[in-house]
């Protein structure tokens, strides 16, 4: 009869949902920064709307943009492995057999 555990599968499993959590927990780490920069700028929007003789003209342009991409690639990446060692040529017979479905 043919036994199998799942062993390997229950490891993948729990690998991905442990990714995952860490993942979305650093996505809400970063909404939360960008609501207390918002909230900053909106609170500081009074100071720059008061009239004034002298105008301040300012072109900085900052975004975390790349920052927060970085942070999330680290998840990404751990879950392209994974997919990767999933569908790889493997000796394993239900490597193989996940292949073909």
């Amino acid at each position: 009869m043919f036994e199998y555990d799942f062993e390997k599968e229950d490891t993948f499993i729990a690998d991905l949902q442990k990714n995952n959590f860490e993942k979305f927990e650093t996505l809400e780490n970063i909404l939360h920064t960008e609501i207390m920069k918002n909230k900053q700028v909106k609170d500081n929007l009074d100071e720059y709307l008061k009239p004034s003789f002298i105008q301040n003209v300012s072109q900085e342009l900052s975004s975390d943009v790349d920052v927060y991409n970085s942070q999330l690639e680290v998840f990404n990446r751990k879950f392209y492995d994974s997919v990767k060692n999933m569908t790889d040529n493997s000796p394993d017979p239900m490597a193989v057999d996940l292949q073909k479905r």
